[in-house]
């Protein structure tokens, strides 16, 4: 099932606060702050039914308005391992063959030569 992002671009001219308000179930302090901060995404995984019920309201006020159709994150399986159940790599020997002049200082201090 597609889920839907409504995201209000702008107003074509002074918005009606109030009513934005009412529409997105907002106070009018945060519909005012809303409305000055456009473009931003004022709904998030709706259905498409719920996505066009906004989309007509904001429309209904003057606003620029886009839909954008967003993935829905996939669920494993059960029969996936689950993480703790995954190989990890031993690292108790070294990824890449060192030579035997490459010796190692017993500390990073010891390295740049700190007392």
């Amino acid at each position: 099932m597609a889920r839907f992002d409504v995201e209000l671009e702008r107003f074509e001219g002074a918005p009606d606060v109030p009513a934005l308000a009412r529409a997105l179930g907002l106070d009018e302090a945060t519909a005012r702050a809303l409305a000055s901060s456009a473009p931003r995404v004022v709904k998030r995984g709706l259905s498409e039914a719920e996505a066009e019920r906004f989309f007509h309201a904001l429309r209904d006020l003057g606003a620029r308005v886009r839909l954008h159709r967003v993935e829905a994150l996939r669920r494993a399986p059960a029969s996936d391992p689950a993480p703790s159940d995954l190989p990890l790599p031993d690292f108790d020997e070294p990824a890449f063959d060192e030579p035997a002049s490459a010796a190692r200082p017993a500390s990073p201090v010891a390295a740049v030569g700190v007392p």
